[in-house]
């Protein structure tokens, strides 16, 4: 895959922008969209840069993926959920681009201040309010910009060599995901990420009685505990299996019953007998 760099604009201009767009109409907006701007600057190396017509492009589609779900007109929550999977894995197929410059706030700053700032108001419209300056500038490690967090999607919880890799992507609704996403002991692990993902939406199926929301908080919780004392980057893919799975059930016991299992967890095997010393 050859490497595209994409454009950038300065934190402080982001700023500056994000706080003059985010009050501003749909329509106002559109108008003041555009494929370039005089603060823009590249990596200086990895890559050739981002052509307008490939920009433009990118604009376009996403802009058409919102038009599916009533753009520029407001509309019901469910349809943001879809509009959100379609562009995440359009992201990711699209944009030639490294997650070490995916990473990079400014990138996001411009496809949320310059390139598209139409769709982030309309994306997250507050009635008479502004929209949040995290859905511009990402907020705290930039997990919350618009189209960042879409990418970040795609990346971390594509099955690859698949018929359907980006099925989970689709699968799992907003709340999920931001119980996966926004929890970097988590999602800094996509090996553990999916495995979670994929054990979720099996135990969801199975056990319709049992609120989904409900059932992916606790068993994030409960996995984000292990991170004190268990290494899933060493984990075989059985024990990862295991434990995911034991965090599940527990889950489940305590949703139904209003305790968790009393089985010994599948955790306490992997961790060092000196620890309980």
């Amino acid at each position: 895959m050859e490497i595209i760099l994409y454009p950038r604009i300065p934190v402080g201009y982001a700023n500056e922008r994000a706080n003059e767009l985010r009050s501003m109409t749909i329509q106002d907006l559109r108008t003041k969209a555009a494929i370039s701007d005089a603060r823009v600057y590249y990596a200086p190396t990895g890559g050739g840069r981002a052509s307008e017509n490939h920009l433009k492009n990118i604009a376009d589609s996403i802009r058409e993926l919102a038009a599916e779900g009533g753009y520029p007109s407001a509309f019901q929550r469910r349809p943001y959920s879809e509009f959100d999977s379609k562009v995440a894995e359009f992201l990711h197929r699209t944009l030639q681009i490294t997650p070490s410059e995916a990473a990079r706030l400014e990138i996001w700053s411009f496809f949320t201040c310059i390139l598209l700032p139409d769709v982030v108001r309309w994306r997250f419209h507050a009635r008479s309010r502004p929209t949040s300056l995290e859905r511009y500038l990402g907020g705290i490690r930039g997990v919350r910009n618009t189209f960042g967090r879409l990418w970040w999607r795609g990346e971390i919880l594509q099955i690859q060599d698949t018929p359907r890799p980006y099925q989970l992507v689709h699968q799992l609704t907003e709340d999920q995901l931001v119980q996966l996403m926004e929890r970097p002991g988590l999602s800094g692990n996509r090996t553990l990420a999916t495995a979670i993902s994929q054990a979720f939406l099996s135990a969801a199926d199975s056990h319709p009685e049992v609120t989904r929301d409900d059932l992916m908080r606790d068993t994030t919780k409960r996995i984000r505990r292990l991170l004190a004392f268990v290494s899933f980057d060493g984990l075989e893919a059985h024990e990862l299996h295991s434990v995911v799975s034991d965090a599940i059930e527990q889950t489940l016991q305590m949703l139904q019953y209003g305790h968790p299992a009393q089985t010994p967890s599948s955790a306490n095997n992997l961790v060092d007998p000196q620890l309980s010393l």
